[in-house]
Order: C-alpha cells, then sequence, then structure tokens
C-alpha cells in the first residue's frame, strides 16, 4: 500500500495543506521542517487518517473537534486506487473523497489488510527513542535470537513482560511458599473447615436455650414497661417541684399588669424619637433664620461690584502681548550685536580674497567655489600618492630578495640528491602489520591455552563422581536435560505429596490427642452413659423377663439363666436380678435425660474420633503407596546413570553435575580450537618473517636477519622506511620550497610593473584636478590642501555675514508688527494711553485686565455662595415641615395634645413593657416544665399537688425504680449469655455462617487458581512463541539483517552469526570485519546496538511485506546519534527498502537532507518542506 496523498485539511497546525507523496514508484520520501513546523503532527495525521482520529485528540488547537478533517489517497499493487476524508467521531467517520457521504470501514481492507493501529505503530513506525529502547533491549536480553526477533518484529519490552508474568505467579503460588495468595487462602480453608466441624449442637440443648431466651426476652419486655411507667411518673413530679418558683414569678407578674390596666402600644423607637424630634426642631428654625440674615448681605454686596466686561473680552490678546513682550525686548537688545558682527565677518573675507592673490571684491567670490565632488576628488588623490610611491618601492625591494631565495634553494637540492625507493620494504611492512601483532597475539593464544588446559584441570577435579580422563568425560553420553527436569518434577511432586499426606497426618493425630482430651475431660466429670450401654442394659433386662418367664413355664433354671445370673455377683434369685436390672435400665434411661447434654457432647465427639481413626488409617495406606513409587522413581532414576558409571545423587545436583560436564566439555572444545589457532597462527608468523627477510636482503640490509624474531625484522624495516621517508620528505620540502620561491617572484614582478603604472595615471589625474585653482601640476598635495582651507575660510566668512543680515532683517519685521499690534488694542480699549511708549501701553493693559479678572472672580464666589446659602435656607425650611409633622405624629400615637406630656406616656408604656417581659420569661421557663401542655394547664395541675409531699414521693419512685432496673440487668444479663450459648455452639447462625464463608474461600481459592493457570499458560504461550517465531522466521530475516548489518557499520562487522550461550539457548554474534572474532552483544557499542536493531527491524519489515500488502515505512529522525558515514549508509538501506515500499523519513534536521541527495539517487529520492503553515514539495 502506498500513500499517494495526504490532505492535511483541519488538524493540528494546518488548514487546506497537501502532502503530495504519489512521486516515484514507492520512493523514499524526505519530509523536512524546522521546530514548530507541524512534523509531530503529520506523522499523527498518517496514523489517524488510517485508523481514526482519537476521541481525544490534541490536534484540536486550531479546528475544533467537529471540524477536524483528514483526507487521502491510497494505492496497492492490484493498481486499486481510494481516494477518501477521515472526520473525527466515534463511529462512521470514513467518507468519500469529496465528503459528501459515508462509507464503510471495509473500504480500507484492500489497502491495510489486517493491520491494526497497535501492528502499524510498532512495526511499520520507528522514531530515534524506540530505536534507543530497541538497542537497548538488544543488550538486556543478552542477545537472545526469539527475542530480539519479536522484538524487531514489533513486540517490544519482552523482559519486563516476562518479569511481569514471573512476579504474578511468584505472587499467586510458589512450592514450598508460605505468603502467596493461593497458600494463605489453602491455610484459611483448613482453619474454617476445623471451626465448621466443631460448630456441632444436638437439637435438645438448642431448643433449650432458645426457650429460655424466649422467655428472658418476654419477662425484658414487662420490666422495660414498668420502668417507663415509674420513670415517666418520677419525671413528672420532679418537673413540678422544679417549677414552683417560675409559677410564683408568673402570678406577681400577671396581678402587676392587672394593676397598671391597658395603655397605648408604643413603637419600641418612641423615646427616641421624641428626644431626636424636638432638638432638631429648635435646630432648623435657627439655621432657616441665619440663611436669610446672609442673604440679604450678598445681594448688598454685589451691588457693589464694578466688572470691566470688555476688557476681559479681550484677555487672550493682551495675555499673547505679554508673551511677544520678552521676544520684543531681546530683539531690541540683539540687533546692535548682529550688525557689528556682520560688519567684522565682511572684512575678514576680503582680507582672505587678498591673501588668496585676488581682489578684495565679495561680489565676485563665487569664481572661488569649487564643486563638492570635485574637492572629495583632490582630497582622495593626494592621500593616494603616499602608498603608491611606498607599494612601488616596496615591490622594487621585495624582486630583489627573492632572486636570492631561489638561487640558494636550487644550490640545496643540487646538495640533496634523489632520494632512494621503498615501494617493496613497504608494501611488505603493510601486509604484516594489517594482521596486527602476530607475536603478541601468539603469546596470548599460547597464555590462553595454558589457561584453558588449567581451567579444564580445575573443573575435572571439581566434577564428583567422576574418576576418568577429560577425553573419557566429554565423551560420555549423559542424560538429556530435559530427562533431568523430569526426573526432578516427579520427585518434587512425589515428596510434596508426602509432606502434604504428612502434614495431613500429624494434623489427624493433633485433631485425634485434642477429641482425646475432651472425651477425658467429659469423663473426669464422672461416667456418662451412652445410648449403646442403655440399649444393652434393656436387652439384658428383657432377657432376664424372658428366663425368668422360662423358669415359670418349665420349673427349673437352665444354664443360660445361671449365665446371666453371673452378671449380678452376689445374686441368686432370678427375680432379684431381674429388679436390679431392671432397675439399673432405668436409671440410664434417668441419667441420659438428665445429663442430655454431656451425653450429646460424648457423643458428638466420639463420632468425630472414629471418622477422623479412618482418615488415618487412609491416609497410612496412601503414605505407604506415595513410599512405594518414590522407591520405584529411584531405581529408574539409577538406571538413567548406570551406563556411565556414577551413581546418582539427587535430580537437582545431577542437574549441577551436568553443567559442571558440559561446561568441562566446552573447555575441551574451545582448548582444541585454541590450540588449533595457535598453530595457524605460527605459520602465519614464519610467513611474514621470509617476506621480510627477502625485501631486507634486496635492500642490502640482510646481514643477520636470518635469527631475528618478526618483531626485530619490522623494526629494522620500519627504520630504514624512517630514513627513505625523511630524505623524501626534505627533497619535496625544497622542491616546494623552489616552486614557491619563483611563484612569488613572478607575483612581485607583476606588482612591481603594476605600482609603476598606477603611479603614472595617478600623476595626470592629478594635473587634471587641480587645473581648476590655477597651480602647476607639479604642486605638492600639501600646498594644493592649504589653499582649499582658506577657500573654505574664505566662504565660511561669508556665509556668517549672510546669516547675520538674514537675522537683522527679521527681527525689524517682529519690532514693526509687534508695535502696529500693541497700539491697535489700545485705540480699542483705552485711546489715552495709545501715544505711550509701546512697553509702557501693554504692562497698563496687563494691570488692568488683572483688576478685572479679580472682580470677575470675587463677582462668581458672591453669586455662588448666593446659591449655596438658598439652598441651605429651603432645606431648612423642609426640615421643619418634616419635624413638625413627626412631632403631631408621636402626638397622636400616646393619645395626648401637649408635646409635654410625651415622656410621661412613654414612662408607663415602659413600665407596663417590663412587666410582660417578666411574665413572658416565666412562661418560657414553665413551657420546659409543662410536657405538651398549656402553661395555664401546667399551673393547675401543678397547684393540684401537694408541695410538701413531692419529695416523700419521689423517693419512693427512685426506691421502685432501682429494684426494677437491677432485675432488668440481670434479665438482659441472661438474654447474652443464651445468646452467647447458641453462638458458641453454633446450632443454626453460627454453623450456617461458617459454612458460607468456607464456600466463599473454596471459590476465591478457585478463582486464584484458575488465575495462576492462565498467566503458567500465558508465559508458556510467550516463551514457544517466541521460539516458533525464531524457527520460522530466523533463517530468512538473520540472513538480511545480516546484510543490512555489515552496510550500516560499514563493514566494521561482516556478519550476523548464531551461536549458543553458557545455557545453551540460541544467541546472535556479530563478526568482525577480519571475520575472524565474533562479539556477542554484550561487547557491542550503544551505536553498534541500535545499528543493529535498525536492521533486524528493516529485515522484519522486508520478510512482512514479501507475505501481506506492503505497508510505508515511516521514519522520524532516528540518525540523530549517527556520524554522517553511518548516516549516509543507514540512508542508502532506506532507499533500498523503498524500492519495494514506500519510505517516509521525516527529520528536522537540514544536513540530514544534504546526506540523503549525496547518498540517494535523484530518481529515488524525494525532498517535501514544512513550514507550519504550508507544504511545499
Amino acid at each position: 500500500m502506498k500513500i499517494a496523498e495526504l490532505k492535511l485539511i483541519a488538524f493540528g497546525p494546518f488548514t487546506d495543506q497537501t502532502l503530495d507523496l504519489s512521486a516515484g514508484a514507492e520512493g523514499l520520501h524526505v519530509i523536512h521542517g524546522p521546530n514548530e513546523a507541524g512534523k509531530s503532527s503529520t506523522l499523527r495525521a498518517i496514523r489517524d487518517l488510517l485508523f481514526g482520529i482519537p476521541s481525544r485528540s490534541d490536534d484540536n488547537f486550531l479546528h475544533a473537534y467537529p471540524k477536524m478533517r483528514l483526507g487521502g489517497t491510497l494505492a496497492n499493487r492490484q493498481g486499486e486506487r481510494l481516494e477518501f476524508v477521515r472526520r473525527k467521531g466515534n463511529k462512521g467517520t470514513l467518507r468519500d473523497g469529496e465528503d459528501r457521504g459515508q462509507i464503510g470501514d471495509d473500504a480500507l481492507l484492500p489497502f491495510i489488510g489486517t493491520v491494526g493501529e497497535n501492528l502499524f505503530e510498532t512495526l511499520f513506525g520507528i522514531d530515534y527513542d524506540r530505536l534507543h529502547a530497541g538497542g537497548q533491549e538488544i543488550l538486556a536480553e543478552g542477545g537472545e535470537i526469539g527475542k530480539l526477533l519479536f522484538s524487531a518484529g514489533g513486540v517490544g519490552n519482552l523482559k519486563q513482560h516476562e518479569a511481569d508474568l514471573q512476579e504474578r505467579l511468584d505472587d499467586l503460588y510458589k512450592a514450598g511458599g508460605k505468603k502467596q495468595v493461593v497458600s494463605e487462602l489453602l491455610r484459611d480453608l483448613r482453619e474454617k473447615q476445623k471451626e465448621l466441624r466443631e460448630l456441632q449442637l444436638s437439637a435438645d440443648v438448642w431448643t433449650t436455650h432458645e426457650q429460655n431466651l424466649r422467655e428472658a426476652e418476654k419477662r425484658y419486655g414487662q420490666l422495660d414497661a414498668e420502668l417507663r411507667e415509674r420513670r415517666g411518673e418520677r419525671d413528672r413530679l420532679d418537673r413540678f417541684r422544679a417549677a414552683l418558683p417560675s409559677i410564683s414569678r408568673w402570678r406577681q407578674a400577671c396581678e402587676s399588669l392587672d394593676d397598671l390596666g391597658e395603655g397605648p402600644l408604643l413603637p419600641d423607637d418612641f423615646g427616641e424619637r421624641r428626644d431626636h424630634v424636638l432638638p432638631a426642631l429648635a435646630l432648623a428654625e435657627s439655621r432657616q433664620q441665619e440663611a436669610n440674615t446672609r442673604l440679604s448681605q450678598i445681594v448688598e454686596e454685589l451691588g457693589d461690584l464694578d466688572v470691566s466686561d470688555d476688557l476681559l473680552a479681550e484677555h487672550e490678546l493682551i495675555g499673547g502681548l505679554q508673551k511677544k513682550l520678552g521676544r520684543y525686548d531681546s530683539a531690541m537688545q540683539d540687533r546692535p550685536g548682529l550688525s557689528n558682527k556682520r560688519e567684522t565677518a565682511d572684512e575678514l573675507a576680503r582680507e582672505l580674497l587678498r591673501d588668496l592673490g585676488r581682489e578684495p571684491d565679495l561680489a565676485q567670490i563665487d569664481s572661488l567655489r569649487i564643486p563638492t565632488t570635485q574637492r572629495t576628488r583632490i582630497h582622495e588623490l593626494a592621500s593616494e600618492s603616499g602608498s603608491l610611491v611606498e607599494r612601488l618601492k616596496v615591490a622594487r625591494s621585495t624582486v630583489q630578495e627573492l632572486t636570492g631565495e631561489l638561487a640558494r634553494a636550487e644550490e640545496e637540492l643540487k646538495d640533496l640528491g634523489q632520494p632512494g625507493d621503498a615501494g617493496e620494504i613497504r608494501a611488505a611492512v603493510q601486509q604484516v602489520l594489517q594482521r596486527g601483532n602476530l607475536e603478541e597475539q601468539r603469546d596470548e593464544i599460547r597464555q590462553d591455552v595454558q589457561q584453558r588446559q588449567s581451567d579444564a584441570d580445575v573443573l575435572l577435579a571439581q566434577l564428583p563422581l567422576w574418576k576418568g580422563t577429560i577425553e573419557e568425560c566429554e565423551r560420555l553420553a549423559v542424560p538429556a536435560e530435559e530427562t533431568i527436569e523430569r526426573f526432578d518434577a516427579e520427585f518434587r511432586s512425589l515428596e510434596s505429596e508426602r509432606v502434604q499426606l504428612r502434614s495431613r497426618q500429624e494434623e489427624v493425630e493433633g485433631e485425634l490427642q485434642r477429641l482425646q482430651t475432651e472425651l477425658d475431660r467429659l469423663e473426669g466429670g464422672g461416667e456418662i452413659p451412652t445410648e449403646q450401654e442403655l440399649e444393652e442394659a434393656r436387652q439384658q433386662r428383657d432377657r432376664g423377663w424372658r428366663l425368668i418367664l422360662q423358669e415359670w413355664q418349665q420349673k427349673e433354671a437352665d444354664e443360660s439363666a445361671k449365665e446371666w445370673l453371673s452378671r449380678y455377683p452376689g445374686i441368686d434369685d432370678l427375680a432379684e436380678a431381674y429388679r436390679v436390672s431392671v432397675a439399673g435400665a432405668d436409671d440410664l434411661a434417668d441419667r441420659l435425660r438428665r445429663e442430655a447434654d454431656r451425653v450429646a457432647e460424648k457423643q458428638q465427639l466420639s463420632s468425630q474420633r472414629s471418622r477422623l481413626e479412618d482418615q488415618l488409617k487412609e491416609l497410612e495406606a496412601k503414605l505407604g503407596e506415595v513410599g512405594d513409587r518414590l522407591e520405584q522413581k529411584e531405581e529408574e532414576w539409577k538406571n538413567q546413570w548406570q551406563p556411565l558409571g556414577i551413581v546418582p545423587r539427587t535430580p537437582p545436583e545431577m542437574r549441577s553435575w551436568r553443567s559442571q560436564q558440559q561446561e568441562l566439555s566446552r573447555h575441551c572444545a574451545e582448548l582444541r580450537a585454541t590450540r588449533s589457532r595457535m598453530a595457524e597462527l605460527e605459520e602465519v608468523i614464519d610467513a611474514a618473517r621470509s617476506s621480510l627477510i627477502q625485501v631486507l636482503s634486496a635492500a642490502g640490509l640482510g646481514d643477520g636477519s636470518d635469527g631475528m624474531s618478526l618483531r626485530e625484522l619490522l623494526q629494522r624495516c620500519q627504520s630504514r622506511l624512517e630514513e627513505i621517508d625523511q630524505q623524501t620528505n626534505e627533497f619535496d620540502r625544497l622542491m616546494e620550497r623552489q616552486e614557491d620561491v619563483r611563484r612569488r617572484l613572478e607575483k612581485a614582478g607583476r606588482e612591481e610593473e603594476t605600482a609603476e603604472s598606477e603611479l603614472k595615471a595617478w600623476r595626470d589625474q592629478w594635473a587634471k584636478a587641480i587645473e581648476p585653482l590655477g597651480l602647476e601640476a607639479e604642486a605638492s598635495a600639501r600646498q594644493v590642501t592649504e589653499m582649499l582651507e582658506q577657500v573654505n575660510r574664505l566662504f565660511d566668512q561669508f556665509n556668517d555675514s549672510r546669516s547675520f543680515a538674514s537675522r537683522i532683517e527679521e527681527i525689524d519685521r517682529f519690532v514693526e508688527q509687534f508695535e502696529q499690534e500693541v497700539r491697535g488694542i489700545a485705540n480699542r480699549l483705552a485711546p489715552e494711553i495709545a501715544e505711550q511708549p509701546v512697553v509702557e501701553i501693554a504692562a497698563l493693559l496687563n494691570r488692568s485686565l488683572q483688576e478685572a479678572t479679580r472682580l470677575e472672580q470675587q463677582r462668581n464666589t458672591l453669586r455662588s455662595e448666593q446659591e449655596k446659602t438658598q439652598q441651605r435656607l429651603n432645606a431648612a425650611t423642609e426640615e421643619i415641615r418634616t419635624l413638625r409633622a413627626e412631632l403631631d405624629q408621636l402626638r397622636e400615637l400616646a393619645g395626648c395634645s401637649s408635646s409635654d406630656d410625651l415622656q410621661d406616656v412613654w414612662q408607663t408604656f415602659l413600665e407596663r413593657r417590663e412587666l410582660k417581659g417578666k411574665q413572658s420569661a416565666a412562661e418560657d421557663q414553665l413551657r420546659q416544665f409543662s410536657g405538651g401542655l398549656t402553661v395555664e394547664e401546667f399551673v393547675a395541675a401543678a397547684e393540684q399537688e401537694n408541695p410538701d409531699e413531692l419529695g416523700h414521693r419521689i423517693e419512693e419512685l427512685d426506691r421502685q425504680i432501682r429494684t426494677l432496673q437491677a432485675e432488668l440487668e440481670q434479665v438482659i444479663t441472661r438474654i447474652a449469655d443464651e445468646k452467647n450459648a447458641l453462638k458458641q455452639w453454633g446450632g443454626s447462625d453460627a454453623a450456617a455462617e461458617a459454612a458460607e464463608q468456607c464456600q466463599q474461600t473454596i471459590a476465591a481459592l478457585e478463582e486464584k487458581v484458575r488465575e495462576f493457570a492462565v498467566v503458567h499458560v500465558a508465559s508458556r504461550v510467550l516463551s514457544v512463541g517466541m521460539e516458533q517465531y525464531r524457527k520460522r522466521n530466523q533463517g530468512p530475516i538473520l540472513g538480511r539483517a545480516s546484510e543490512l548489518f555489515a552496510r550500516l557499520t560499514l563493514g566494521s562487522f561482516s556478519e550476523l552469526r548464531p551461536d549458543t550461550n553458557d545455557k545453551g539457548e540460541p544467541i546472535l554474534t556479530g563478526v568482525r570485519g577480519d571475520g575472524k572474532v565474533a562479539l556477542p552483544v554484550e561487547a557491542m557499542s550503544d551505536g553498534t546496538h541500535d545499528q543493529l536493531f535498525l536492521a533486524l527491524r528493516i529485515a522484519s519489515v522486508e520478510n512482512w511485506n514479501s507475505h501481506h500488502e506492503p505497508m510505508p515505512f515511516v521514519v522520524d529522525d532516528i540518525l540523530l546519534s549517527f556520524d554522517d558515514d553511518r548516516a549516509r549508509a543507514a540512508l542508502g538501506v532506506l532507499a533500498e527498502l523503498s524500492q519495494t515500499t514506500q519510505v517516509l523519513f521525516f527529520t528536522h534536521h537540514q544536513h540530514l537532507v544534504d546526506l540523503a541527495r549525496e547518498a540517494v539517487e535523484g530518481s529515488q529520492l524525494f525532498v517535501h518542506s514544512l513550514n507550519g503553515a504550508g507544504v511545499a514539495v
């Protein structure tokens, strides 16, 4: 499947943007964007397009949930295409390409098949964090092939999954454990079953306790009713006695109210209102009189004021004159000085004209004006003259120096001569060095051989039960690990069964001992008759009766009668013996009735003892059977080891023995391999020595070389190479120096010619530039500069003169305009002063305006006060009206016509209110004692009782209550005893509850056992699944991953090679580039782990795509830790993958885009740019 087009319609930061991915057959599409450009949103968009937008998507920060939309076009191998839109929703989110109608979710099946969201993210998507985590998983799993393939195939964190399953198994159950859930439930079940067995009770005992309980509860009800009655009467009399003081106060208040009689009902604030109204009315009348007096004064003061409104109307013009007056004074003072400065500047300018040799006529000054560009050019040429002369001088000096240096270099080369040829020696040395330090390798291998031989000897000495040689031990046909495991499991199972049977046997024996103790306790209280003894006594009695009848009929006793009489020593008479037997049987029956409880308990204990004795016999039989099976299994176990001549120990010990033997065998194999490598290395060293001796002899250095070691031969060759290299380097240095001097000499000659040409051109330009100044071409730059400075000073003085003249004209215009304005205002407002000096006119007008302004302010103040005083008058008048109305209302409430009577009416009202408060308080207290009666009813009932007798009646009731309470407590104790007896014997509820608890524990135990089985099966399924997956995929995936790994590591590793670890488990190793050293994953670097995981992942994707519809491979910045060379290699591998399936490579880094352009052909690479708001191809 290929994503031909991704439409970001309304998603994340995008609106109506399209990412065209249709280019190429499949293609490597590199999608680049800086931070915040929307890369992460685009990655989520690919997932959400195929599998739906999550219900709580974070990509709604620009578009609300109902508006979110993604679109796309998919293509598959069969040439089918699907254009569709995905909306945000819970169902029916797939719509046609125009977003007009809904389409079924099955429309995606021809394109994605059975791939779900999880598989898509774990197998077909990878980012840097997942890549690095995969590398760390490779290290954590120790290179186990099955786990590596599973992890690369999209199932990560296998070690954690296995640990979680094992932890849960250990939590549920562990052989020999006591704190696991199943063990605790089993222990709890045994305790509850034991409790249930003890909870047995006969029907008669239960009925007796139940009847006693009913009688006690009935008596409890009677006593409770009598107590409530006595306590109610006592409480009523208590309330009467406690209420006597309140009744007295209530009677006194009622009588005092009757004496005062009725009166007006006044509000609570009547007195306060009276105290407020009278003083307030007097104060308001005073304020009214003061306001009338002040209004008359204000009217009189306003009439005395004379304000000039015309003058006030011109206040802005007069104010403006004051502002201009300062400028006028300043201008009149400045004009004489400006006139003098102008004359001085003109004179200085004429003097400068004379110095320049010109007529002192300022009208002709423009003839000396030089354009700015011409002046600038003169200055530039003047500044260049010195550098040009100096440059020519330096160039000529350089040519002379380099000519001498070239001659010296040629002489040194002639003296040195040509260096010798080091080609053959260097080639021979490099060929030897490419193999590393061979002698050191040989010494290390020799030490390794010695160490391995020593280790093998130690292992052989430490191996128990064996006395043969190492070679014989290595060839032993040791039973397989599975056989040992099987016997171990069977032994442990039998031993566990025996331990459980013995544990149960001990429990039964302990229970029997407890029952015997209980029976001894019962017997200690006297012999207890049994139903069996009663039956035997009755049978003996009936037999005696039959013998009496027989004797009566036969008139003589037979032998059976004598035998029966022998049971009654000292009695010879058959009738007397019969009477004794009848009495004995009746006595047994009476005792059975009297001691029913003990009889029932003994019967129950005896029954339990019989049952336990049967269980004990059954357990002993089972123990014997288990012992026989153990002996048989031990014989089978010994037969497994008999061919080896070994008497085996226990399976765990023999498992350890087998591991030691296997370790010893492995050491032997490694020892042989190491010896073989050492022999091969000796041959390589001899060949290397021969090669070096040959090249040394050819160079004339072969004397004494035959007896040298390889290291000494290499040192002699390298010394010769160093000599030749030094000669060559010196020869090359001198040649380079000679060539460098020639180049510098040629360059210096060109610079000399250039300097002469530039100096000539400058002189021509200089003559032309100073021609307007009237100077000769040979004039120096200093002469020209001084003349230009004089011309500048001339024009500065001339410009100053013109500036002073302009300022004088400006002052004259302002003075004339100001004087006209001042006299115009004076003619309108005060003609009598119009002819005075302008400054005096302005001062007079300003003083007049200030006086008019003061009078205006005073008039406004009086008018404002007049308005406020009128307001106070109106307020006082209104307040007087309101207060008089309120005073009339108070007189009406009090029912009097004079304000003087208000105080007496108020005092009477307060006294009546106080009495009613006392009456109400007494009634409130009486209601607390009345018990629901009205106050009048309660007082009437209380007054019917004799107060002097209340105390004696209450004491009598207290005595009766104590008596009833004591009896009630005895009844309560009896009820509790009967309930405890019922609970203790558990004849009903306790036994049922115990049975229910047993069932609950059994249900919980079943649930945990079921969970243990499920987790155990899951753990096993995971292990078997990984192994089956390894067997099925190891060949194709590892073969391809081996090729990719070699490319990704740039040949540092040549291949991946399966091996086994110490436990015999298949693991993966990496073979170094020389093909000799295979490193386990623990010896690889973190970066190599990442590259190994990437190789396995790409191989897994290729394997999937070869059997299914290909899926795009989405890569997110996985090359952060790769250097440039390995990044190029990785991009090349991804480009190769893109020939069979689409590869989308997302990155923030521009240099990765550049590396992709270098490493991938243009026909396979397609670069896209993201900028957050749009997408560019």
